[in-house]
């Protein structure tokens, strides 16, 4: 490999840094709304004990199933099947605690854990190493291509 087949380019970094930087910030607001959103859930919704009726057999792998539990709210009967496949299910018959929306019944939680904002910290740090590299590539460049550079990586992220 000769010298001249890998030169470094600072347009192309800070155009990458840019946009990496714009896509963790999607996935803070992102994260940040779901985890709110989920946790006020949590406080609104009300707690009720479901019993195991049935499985769920997944189409691709027969030995994970989803257990479907039936629940009463208000004197009417209910019936959901969970998300989540797995090989170790509960047993027929056994009680789960579940949450359910007052205002709709159907609508229910299946953890009563509230969600941390893990997700959004880590996202917070990708948008910072993004920040990070598009100023280490802005700096390496002369200032008549900088002003240039950031015209046209604003043109190409916005049209």
């Amino acid at each position: 490999m000769s010298k001249n087949e890998f030169k470094y380019n600072p347009k192309d970094e800070l155009f990458f840094g840019i946009l990496f930087t714009l896509v963790s910030l999607f996935f803070v607001i992102w994260s940040f709304v779901y985890t709110r959103n989920y946790n006020n859930n949590i406080d609104t919704y009300k707690e009720v004990s479901a019993i195991v009726v049935d499985y769920d057999v997944s189409s691709t792998d027969e030995n994970s199933k989803a257990i479907v539990v039936g629940y009463i709210v208000n004197g009417n009967s209910y019936r959901k099947t969970s998300t989540k496949y797995s090989n170790n299910n509960q047993a027929i018959g056994s009680s789960v605690d579940i949450l359910y929306n007052p205002a709709d019944p159907t609508d229910i939680i299946w953890s009563n854990k509230k969600s941390s904002y893990l997700v959004t910290f880590i996202s917070l740090i990708f948008v910072g190493i993004g920040l990070y590299n598009s100023l280490y590539a802005y700096n390496k460049m002369d200032k008549k291509t900088k002003n240039k550079q950031i015209d046209d990586n604003m043109n190409k992220l916005f049209n």
